[in-house]
């Protein structure tokens, strides 16, 4: 027969106390209550429960679909880590120079790998071509000559063979410029990983692409930024440390190789904390660590951005809201919080200027104010404002309409569970920004614009031209004037984005 003390029974009335604070203050830390529970054991006489008894939960609440597994994969943490942990050396044992390259696993392509490298004593002077005293490994006479280097040097492409990404960016279109082998160049032979005239200095050289595509230029700074957080994961085989040390980091410099006023130049000083500089203005001499990044278009969120197939909302946003964030900072502005639920949602149209021009949008901007008159509406050339305007006027929008194109970029801005409303030309097998979309939390809505013959029949009651057809394609949508879409599809596309936003405002 169990018995109670009067002394015990005060303290059970206190740990039952202590459950019921637990349970009405959830903020209740978890290492306080441990502590309380363990004390309160001990003191009616009973040894307190170990912290893991070893015990597992089903394998029903670790399960991940294949395709939860490919977005951490390629989407998640695990993109940098693979990078960090795929490690090859480029130069034969002795070379007074060295050069490692880490490989990033990718999704689509005619290679099967993305090389980020990181050279050691590289000579870089200005009109020079950049030289490593470096003897460059052979890895297909390796592999044929042994089983197992065959299967270390899987996915593993000699520099020749490295692919060439968009607008002719890549680590294998910077390589084709330097210089290779003992003594390369004006005072190679006297440039080594040990020997460096310029302090150890870290720079990144960044070889950017021949356009000013908001979405191209963005990944070109993504995945500077990912190049250097995997080689502040990745380690030194030879010394057991990391590549990049956190005092390291503060001393990189990016160096871009072209001489083009970009609109985002500013932007790469999110890579490394400083504004970057030309490589006019570099100082000559022999650089002990020069990265060659990931090229822009290496980024799996391209392949995101032209994926054809339908798959599960991927639920590994720890890269993508990383970026944002340090976006969002850098340009000042503060997160739009989830909870700030409006009662009249804002609503913003890009009225594009050049090309691809909604016809009569005026009409159709009238037929949603009648239907939604205490709704704020937009009507926004975002070629006049300045990036910051664009992002700040985002990050205040709750819905956001545009055509399929760069200016849709800005679903990376637009806080969670707004809406956005794609537009895309009348035959247009990619998903586009769907998948961006929807990984940031952001309900979206897809349209379909019409061929000019079938709008000037449904609208005007033009009859069709003998014999037309629908073309196969997109047929230059891209750079057509007008782009047209019955009133009705307009306007309800855009009222069902509006009621999305609606049904989350508060309660009145």
């Amino acid at each position: 027969m169990l018995t109670v003390s009067p002394r015990n029974g005060v303290v059970a009335l206190a740990l039952i106390f202590c459950l019921i604070v637990a349970f009405q203050f959830p903020s209740f830390n978890d290492t306080r209550w441990n502590e309380l529970r363990d004390h309160a054991s001990a003191m009616i006489g009973r040894p307190p429960a170990p912290a893991d008894e070893g015990l597992s939960l089903p394998s029903d609440y670790l399960w991940k679909s294949d395709d939860q597994e490919q977005c951490e994969q390629f989407y998640g943490l695990s993109y940098i880590r693979n990078i960090a942990q795929n490690q090859h050396s480029y130069c034969q044992d002795g070379s007074p120079s060295t050069m490692q390259c880490f490989l990033g696993n990718r999704l689509q392509g005619p290679w099967d790998t993305d090389p980020l490298c990181l050279a050691r004593g590289a000579l870089v002077s200005r009109g020079k071509p950049t030289s490593l005293h470096c003897q460059l490994r052979n890895f297909t006479m390796e592999s044929e000559h042994s089983p197992e280097a065959a299967v270390k040097n899987t996915g593993v492409h000699g520099i020749d063979d490295m692919g060439s990404y968009f607008f002719d960016t890549g680590a294998g279109e910077e390589f084709r410029t330097w210089t290779f082998g003992e003594g390369s160049g004006d005072g190679g032979a006297a440039c080594s990983a040990q020997a460096s005239t310029n302090n150890g200095q870290w720079i990144l050289l960044a070889k950017r692409e021949g356009n000013v595509n908001l979405w191209h230029k963005l990944m070109e700074i993504w995945q500077a930024i990912i190049s250097i957080e995997a080689l502040r994961l990745a380690r030194n085989p030879a010394t057991g440390q990391p590549y990049l040390t956190a005092a390291e980091l503060a001393g990189i410099r990016v160096v871009l190789e072209d001489d083009r006023a970009e609109p985002l130049d500013d932007w790469w000083t999110m890579v490394a904390g400083k504004a970057p500089v030309r490589k006019a203005d570099l100082p000559d001499g022999c650089y002990a660590n020069v990265i060659i990044p990931l090229a822009g278009s290496s980024s799996p969120f391209w392949t995101f951005l032209l994926e054809r197939r339908e798959h599960e909302v991927c639920r590994t946003p720890a890269l993508i809201d990383a970026f944002v964030r340090r976006i969002l900072s850098h340009l000042g502005l503060i997160p739009r919080a989830e909870t700030a639920v409006r009662a009249d949602p804002v609503v913003t149209i890009i009225d594009r200027k050049q090309t691809r021009k909604f016809r009569d949008l005026d009409v159709l901007a009238a037929r949603l104010r009648e239907r939604h008159p205490r709704a704020r509406f937009h009507v926004v050339d975002l070629a006049a404002l300045s990036l910051r305007e664009q992002v700040a006027l985002v990050q205040d929008s709750d819905v956001l309409v545009g055509h399929h194109g760069a200016g849709m970029t800005h679903v990376l801005f637009l806080p969670a569970e707004a809406a956005a409303v794609e537009i895309f030309p009348p035959v247009f097998p990619s998903l586009g920004f769907r998948h961006v979309a929807r990984m940031r939390g952001v309900t979206h809505f897809v349209g379909h614009c019409m061929w000019h013959e079938e709008w000037d029949w449904v609208v005007n009651g033009v009859a069709l031209p003998e014999g037309w057809t629908p073309p196969a394609n997109e047929a230059g949508w891209q750079e057509a004037e007008w782009t047209y879409m019955a009133e009705d599809e307009f306007v309800g596309l855009v009222d069902a984005a509006v009621r999305s936003q609606l049904n989350r405002r508060p309660v009145h």
